[in-house]
């Protein structure tokens, strides 16, 4: 397994499943970024594009660098151990979506799973 392979691996674990912040105006929640477009399909505003983009871009960033300083680590171990190492991050990471820790806002919305975020998504169109 190479850095490069584990770094990419980490990355899309982490934009997959990790729970980001998600601050807009008035509207608080907690997506990863995976389910970014799932509220542009919710409100399909330009407004709503330019947060989400900027979300985008700070966490993929953050993420990125997260992922290259970790991988970096982990290859500073024995081979099995990083194998062991990287599959619990990623399983784990990957694990999330399936918590009903997404959604939420300052009036008491509910929390959901990451599929049922999407599936409100289709809904409201």
């Amino acid at each position: 397994m190479q850095e490069r392979t584990v770094k990419w691996l980490i990355f899309s674990a982490l934009t997959l499943g990790a729970p980001i912040l998600l601050y807009m105006v008035m509207f608080m929640a907690i997506t990863p970024l995976s389910g970014l477009p799932a509220i542009f399909i919710e409100d399909p505003d330009a407004r709503t594009a330019i947060f989400l983009l900027v979300h985008l871009a700070f966490y993929g960033v953050v993420f990125y660098f997260l992922s290259l300083v970790l991988a970096k680590l982990i290859f500073l171990l024995p081979e099995f151990v990083r194998l062991v190492l990287v599959s619990a991050i990623c399983l784990a990471l990957l694990w999330l979506p399936f918590l009903p820790i997404f959604g939420g806002c300052y009036a008491g919305c509910d929390h959901e799973t990451l599929f049922g975020l999407y599936e409100t998504a289709i809904h409201a169109i």
